[in-house]
């Protein structure tokens, strides 16, 4: 298999805005003391993220647990809970609203793409010629 890294993505704080956390300020675990939490199932990394967030006796727990991602970012700006989710997120997070901060430490999402070495469909080669031209942009912006 051949493994083309595209990027890595810190993961982030998204929250509605009002709730204390300030848009583009950094917070640590223990700045969210108190705030209720929207996770994904276990076994995810965002998932372990919250849960040593919420291991760190900060006072957070988490009051909703969701199968998938799309339905975190309505729950958040409702006003259910904050959310921890990768920094692909913080654009459509800002546009519909939303207060994202950076959160340190953090863990980083590895994004890849993988593929077989050969017999590709044209389709599959142009693809993966997009993706090379985004990762190799990526690179040379960070």
């Amino acid at each position: 298999l051949d493994v083309l890294h595209v990027e890595d993505q810190p993961f982030v704080v998204v929250a509605a805005p009002g709730g204390g956390i300030e848009d583009d300020v950094t917070i640590r675990p223990g700045d969210l003391v108190g705030q209720k939490l929207i996770a994904s199932r276990t076994g995810s990394l965002m998932r372990s993220i919250v849960d040593d967030i919420t291991a760190g006796g900060t006072g957070t727990e988490i009051v909703t647990v969701v199968d998938h991602r799309t339905s975190i970012l309505p729950l958040v700006l409702t006003g259910v809970g904050v959310a921890v989710l990768p920094s692909s997120w913080t654009r459509l997070a800002r546009r519909c609203g939303a207060v994202v901060a950076p959160i340190e430490p953090t863990a980083h999402l590895h994004v890849a793409m993988v593929s077989l070495p050969a017999h590709l469909t044209p389709a599959a080669r142009a693809f993966l010629a997009l993706t090379g031209s985004l990762a190799e942009r990526r690179s040379r912006a960070g």
